[in-house]
């Protein structure tokens, strides 16, 4: 069984993907195009990235699902794929991932505001994300068995979640 991941960054750095549109960009996607789509498209383009990922020795690759919120998706006319674009990413970055390495759901910004500066509400980014990871965790819900169903929240009471940020000094900020 692998370590609890928290208990290996004890002990010592944990390597990271590198960027996933960067990769996706140098196997042809278009500067403008919504990167998701290829988890149905080219699962097989998206499969080697996170498989070549890994043989660099990355201990934990992202899932290709940054822009995998329904606000996000709706850029493109998605709106109605969000669980097939993260289910189909998680799917398939387990079945290439090797014995005790990690897989990470990749949740990005929605890129809109909430209001009052922008047309969202806090429920409608809740429910947005919710959908995201709900398609995230139904793949390690099927190696159990289980699957969320409607509205239900999925079961995360054994997940370990953690976070990665990126914060960027703007010079208005």
């Amino acid at each position: 069984m692998k370590p609890d991941i928290r208990d290996l960054a004890r002990r010592r750095l944990i390597l990271y993907d590198g960027g996933m549109g960067t990769m996706l960009f140098a196997a042809g996607l278009v500067d403008g195009e919504s990167p998701e789509p290829w988890n149905w498209e080219k699962p097989e383009v998206v499969s080697a990235i996170y498989r070549a990922y890994y043989e660099a020795g990355s201990d934990v690759v992202q899932t290709n699902t940054f822009g995998g919120t329904a606000i996000k998706l709706s850029e493109v006319n998605l709106e109605n794929r969000v669980h097939d674009a993260n289910y189909l990413a998680a799917r398939a970055l387990v079945q290439v991932r090797p014995e005790g390495r990690y897989a990470a759901g990749d949740v990005g910004p929605t890129g809109k505001f909430m209001q009052p500066m922008g047309e969202y509400t806090r429920d409608q980014f809740q429910a947005t994300f919710e959908a995201q990871v709900a398609g995230l965790v139904d793949e390690r819900q099927q190696d159990r068995g289980l699957r969320s169903v409607g509205n239900q929240p999925p079961d995360l009471s054994d997940s370990r979640p953690h976070t990665v940020l990126t914060v960027e000094r703007l010079h208005f900020g």
